[in-house]
C-alpha cells in the first residue's frame, strides 16, 4: 500500500514531477495512449489523479499482480 504522506516528502515530490513531465512528453509524442505497468493499484490510482490534474489524459495503467 502506498502511504499518502509519502507523496509529500521532498524527494517524492521531485520524482512525482519527473514522472508527470515524462507522461506529458510521451503522451504528446505517441499516438494512442501511454501505458504504465505496475503491481501497485494504489500507485496507479495516485498517479492517475496526478496525471489528470496535470492535464495528461491519454494514458493507462496496467496492474500486473505479483506472483508468489
Amino acid at each position: 500500500m502506498v502511504c499518502p504522506l509519502l507523496f509529500a516528502k521532498p524527494w517524492s515530490v521531485a520524482e512525482q514531477s519527473k514522472m508527470v513531465d515524462q507522461a506529458k512528453k510521451y503522451s504528446s509524442g505517441f499516438e494512442g495512449s501511454v501505458v504504465y505497468h505496475t503491481n501497485s493499484p494504489e500507485l496507479a490510482s495516485q498517479y492517475s489523479k496526478i496525471f489528470k490534474e496535470a492535464g495528461v489524459t491519454n494514458f493507462k495503467f496496467v496492474i500486473t499482480p505479483v506472483k508468489n
